[in-house]
């Protein structure tokens, strides 16, 4: 079987302070795309702040 989604038409939109999420289901798989404004943050994030190695 072989399914199309287009990912500009997301089945699902959770909003979350300073961004959101967009998700497209399809069978057996999820795609999801993060939108982050400017000046968002991780909760664990310190106040200092330093960034994750990661983030660096």
């Amino acid at each position: 079987m072989f399914e199309v989604k287009m990912l500009d038409k997301p089945d699902e939109r959770r909003d979350f302070p300073r961004g959101h999420i967009e998700a497209v289901r399809t069978t057996g798989l999820d795609f999801a795309v993060a939108t982050f404004e400017p000046g968002w943050r991780r909760p664990s994030d310190p106040p200092s702040g330093d960034c994750s190695p990661i983030a660096c």
